[in-house]
């Protein structure tokens, strides 16, 4: 095995495990690749960079999932901080006036960009003709 072609295997393990766990120390130690040569592979490749960011994302991705299937089998056993928790942050009976605030903020620029949208798709059926 050429020397590029065990780097590239080894980018690729390294990938696999951000997806999976996204943190560099430990995706590092799992795959036997110090943090400076990371850092270097990073730096000298740029494709390599996306690719560690969308990884990181996946990876990020990963652990919301698995936290939220916990949450909601705790709340399935009658946990009550799990319900507080589901409730505080999902429910606008129970959010803080801050949360709250910001949800309805979010739902109006939604609402936004809709009617951006649909003027878009005017402007554009013009072109189609």
């Amino acid at each position: 095995m050429t020397i590029k072609a065990k780097i590239k295997k080894q980018k690729e393990l390294l990938l696999e495990q951000l997806r999976t766990i996204p943190i560099v120390e430990i995706a590092c130690k799992r795959t036997g690749i110090s943090r400076a040569t990371f850092y270097r592979w990073c730096e000298d490749d740029e494709d390599f960079k996306a690719d560690v960011e969308n990884s990181k994302v996946d990876g990020v991705e990963n652990i919301n999932d698995m936290s939220e299937a916990q949450l909601i089998g705790m709340i399935k056993e009658k946990k009550f901080q799990a319900t507080a928790l589901w409730l505080k942050h999902n429910h606008q009976r129970f959010m803080s006036e801050d949360k709250r605030n910001l949800a309805q903020r979010q739902r109006k620029s939604i609402e936004m960009n809709n009617t951006t949208k649909e003027l878009l798709r005017d402007a554009l059926s013009h072109f189609q003709q």
